[in-house]
């Protein structure tokens, strides 16, 4: 994140300490967001082995589906993950305390991501339903 000019006081990454700064880390395979994102692949039921690199998601350059609409859904959701955890960092980068570290990253973002994604897509797409529960999509003929 350095070399693209994101000035930070650690190349360590907030979240879990443990790894040399880089792109794919932060969003992708630090084990904190691992968790995050296994959530975002369990709810939208993609295959078993789907674990797409950082340029995948950014290019949709998956496969899972083979249904146009519902990949732009998927992709917009990635994209309000990856939004969340940058916001999410920011929130432990600047908290006043070491209870207030302690306390945001404890929090499941999940649930934000989500609510996220219906006002994203629904702001955005005008023949996408939402039915029920969050996790049901459907879309208009």
């Amino acid at each position: 994140m350095i070399r693209l000019g994101i000035q930070l006081d650690s190349s360590s990454w907030l979240f879990c300490d443990a790894h040399e700064e880089s792109r794919d880390h932060y969003f992708r395979f630090c084990p904190i967001i691992k968790l995050v994102w296994s959530k975002i692949w369990d709810w939208w039921r993609t295959p078993p082995l789907f674990n797409p690199y950082l340029d995948d998601i950014l290019t949709r350059n998956f496969n899972f589906c083979l249904k146009k609409r519902v990949l732009k859904l998927f992709h917009a959701v990635c994209f309000a993950l990856i939004w969340h955890i940058w916001g999410w960092r920011n929130r432990i980068l600047h908290a006043c305390s070491d209870s207030d570290v302690v306390s945001v990253l404890h929090e499941d973002i999940f649930l934000s991501v989500q609510r996220m994604s219906l006002l994203w897509v629904t702001n955005r797409l005008s023949r996408v339903v939402f039915r029920g529960t969050i996790g049901f999509i459907s879309l208009k003929k």
